[in-house]
């Protein structure tokens, strides 16, 4: 009797130790199988980050070819994106992914005070303090400029110190102007270049910018023309009344920034640049600003 009992016993605890076990190898299969995947779904973003980046990179050389090798007006081609370019920002899409050509004469440059003094005014600084901050910036891209005293708060020393030979490398650097707050600076970054221009281009601008010069109903003339490739620069004077002597000049320049996306399922990466194109140069080009990281959103 007691015998049985206790064979029973071991049996029963034997039991449980088999389904303790089982429970123990099947949440270690249920983690293995989990880890597996995680690692399999890496694995594969890393691949399609390293494909995404051959496409930009590939994205970066035609279009370097294309710009050197065809004229600004679209043509019949056998390549693509002549075809279908522009060169006021607006986005050529293309397999994987999508272009933006801007020619930097459409920008406002930081190193023209007569440019700054005026997209000051436009965004609200007043006309006392548009002066001031277009010569606040012309003291810092003066070589060997000498920090303002007032100025002191953005570097940790606390004397005044010779600021690099070169001229402002960065538009963020704009941020040392008095009078420029952080709404005024979201306004202005996307129209600025660190390129400097001589003359502004308003046809190379996006359509907001152009609104800035030109009121309707010449403003959707002038967009309607260049839509359909047929605004000269003799048309679009006599259209919005601008003159060559107001800084203002509508022909082509040869510096562009260019914006490239590479999109490969869960990856996305940019890369931006400015190059400034001379085809008939013993130097057919050359980077003035190169970002060469990406990013992966």
């Amino acid at each position: 009797m007691t015998t049985s009992i206790d064979v029973g016993r071991h049996r029963g605890v034997a039991l449980i130790q088999v389904l303790l076990l089982s429970v123990m190898l099947s949440v270690l299969m249920i983690s293995v199988v989990f880890n597996s995947k995680s690692q399999l779904i890496e694995a594969e973003k890393i691949q399609d980050r390293a494909d995404a980046m051959v496409r930009l990179h590939s994205q970066e050389s035609e279009l370097l070819f294309s710009l050197l090798t065809h004229s600004r007006k679209q043509q019949s081609s056998v390549l693509e994106l002549p075809n279908r370019w522009n060169f006021y920002g607006e986005s050529i899409a293309i397999p994987h992914g999508e272009v933006q050509i801007r020619d930097v004469a459409g920008f406002f440059s930081i190193y023209n005070i007569k440019q700054m003094k005026y997209i000051f005014d436009l965004h609200g600084i007043n006309a006392a303090e548009a002066t001031k901050a277009s010569n606040d910036l012309n003291v810092l891209i003066l070589p060997r400029a000498v920090i303002p005293e007032y100025m002191q708060r953005y570097i940790e020393s606390t004397e005044p110190l010779p600021i690099r030979n070169a001229g402002l490398q960065l538009v963020d650097e704009l941020r040392f102007i008095q009078g420029v707050d952080d709404t005024i600076f979201r306004q202005l970054a996307p129209n600025l270049t660190t390129y400097p221009s001589k003359t502004l281009n308003p046809a190379a601008m996006t359509a907001e910018q152009m609104a800035l010069y030109i009121s309707e109903p010449s403003l959707s003339l002038v967009l309607s023309l260049r839509n359909e490739g047929k605004l000269t620069p003799e048309s679009f004077l006599e259209l919005t009344g601008l003159e060559y002597d107001q800084g203002f000049s509508p022909l082509p320049g040869n510096a562009l920034e260019l914006s490239f996306t590479a999109v490969l399922n869960d990856v996305k990466l940019t890369r931006k640049l400015t190059v400034v194109i001379n085809p008939y140069e013993t130097i057919p080009f050359y980077f003035w600003e190169y970002q060469k990281y990406s990013h992966v959103n």
